[in-house]
């Protein structure tokens, strides 16, 4: 009985040791915690707000390696790429790099997986393989996510040459769903030239190359 005190102190201090570095991360990445939102409702922020989110994300990371701190590093690096010329290309491939880490945490990451598909989108001049499985992936983790659903349904008729059959029934559901649920901007994205053909194909249940 008379061990039981110094036991419960060590058993707390063991405790708080182990917290020490997930408090240290999330206390460093607190001041940048309002940005990730705001990236992805597609709102305008300014170089500085984004800088903060970088350095705030990376700090964190030396406490703490978790999978939505890389996502988050990976997604400012994303927008910071397509506003810089000169360093373009580098900031694409920061971003592809830890967004796949941070997928590889935490693969349950719908967002994510359109953000790597959009940096794989960017960094390959086009369409690729792994733009497509991304775009499945995101598909697969959180199919009726409304928040991104038109954007990652272009990116799904962008990437359909790259994709094998059971992605392209994946995007055929994500098109039915769309006529039912956003019809008015499904009828934006077919009535455009690159995606009028497939849409209506889809629609025929036809998916074919």
């Amino acid at each position: 009985l008379r061990a039981g005190p110094p036991v419960a102190l060590i058993a707390g201090g063991l405790l708080l040791v182990m917290a020490g570095p997930r408090f240290m991360s999330a206390l460093i990445e607190l001041p940048g915690n309002y940005v990730p939102q705001r990236l992805e409702r597609d709102e305008k922020v300014s170089d500085a707000v984004l800088a903060k989110m970088v350095s705030t994300r990376l700090g964190s990371l030396e406490w703490y390696k978790g999978g939505q701190q890389w996502v988050e590093l990976g997604l400012a690096q994303l927008r910071q790429a397509k506003r810089s010329q000169s360093n373009r290309v580098f900031l694409l491939r920061g971003a592809v790099a830890d967004l796949r880490k941070g997928l590889a945490m935490k693969p349950a990451n719908s967002p994510g997986w359109l953000w790597l598909a959009e940096g794989e989108l960017l960094l390959g001049g086009g369409a690729t393989h792994a733009v497509a499985r991304a775009i499945e992936m995101s598909i697969r983790t959180a199919p009726l996510d409304h928040r991104y659903y038109m954007k990652r349904l272009e990116l799904s008729l962008l990437s359909w040459p790259q994709m094998n059959m059971d992605a392209r029934q994946r995007v055929v559901g994500q098109v039915r769903i769309a006529r039912r649920k956003f019809s008015r901007e499904l009828a934006k994205l077919a009535d455009r030239s690159d995606y009028r053909v497939l849409v209506r194909r889809i629609f025929g249940n036809a998916p074919k190359g």
